[in-house]
């Protein structure tokens, strides 16, 4: 199963969930998809022509606007992973070692259960996406969700102006 730092947009992240602890090539060969296309998809080379969705589609449930966009539900299997709760084994495509959105803490179920804050995490997100444009940098999608993930954290006991400004300042020299 790949590792976060290969799974570089939500896509991949989503097509990772169907093929849950499957080897990708074997799930692809199973779906009907062949190698070289396949390999083209999960390198990032391309996205799937309409032939593959529908594919995809047959074999899984997912819809082609769940698998591209995110739009809609995911699949029954899908959703069963998502929503498993805190401390239970989740899949390895929707874990990483290294934390951020995918992290064990698992970012999907904690919003669906009412355990996160989305005021907070906007105020998160407001933060580090100000920090870098100050800053005139950039950060890998990954990275940024890591450190939008400690802002968030930051910002549990405190969200004056004030400690805005000093969770700013931080961002700013991690930027």
């Amino acid at each position: 199963m790949p590792t976060n730092n290969e799974l570089k947009t939500p896509f991949l992240e989503r097509l990772a969930l169907l093929i849950g602890d499957e080897e990708p090539y074997a799930w692809a060969r199973r779906t009907g998809i062949p190698k070289s296309g396949f390999w083209a998809i999960w390198s990032g080379a391309s996205m799937p022509q309409k032939k593959t969705l529908a594919k995809i589609e047959t074999a899984t449930g997912a819809s082609p606007d769940w698998l591209l966009h995110g739009l809609g539900e995911p699949p029954p299997a899908v959703r069963q992973r998502i929503e498993q709760p805190l401390g239970e084994s989740v899949p390895v495509a929707y874990t990483a070692k290294e934390g951020g959105l995918n992290s064990d803490r698992n970012l999907e179920y904690r919003a669906a259960h009412g355990q996160l804050d989305m005021e907070r995490l906007a105020l998160a997100i407001e933060t580090v996406e100000e920090g870098l444009r100050v800053t005139k940098r950039t950060m890998a999608s990954d990275k940024k969700a890591e450190l939008v993930a400690a802002v968030y954290d930051l910002f549990e006991e405190e969200r004056t102006p004030a400690m805005k400004e000093r969770v700013l300042r931080l961002v700013k020299s991690a930027a």
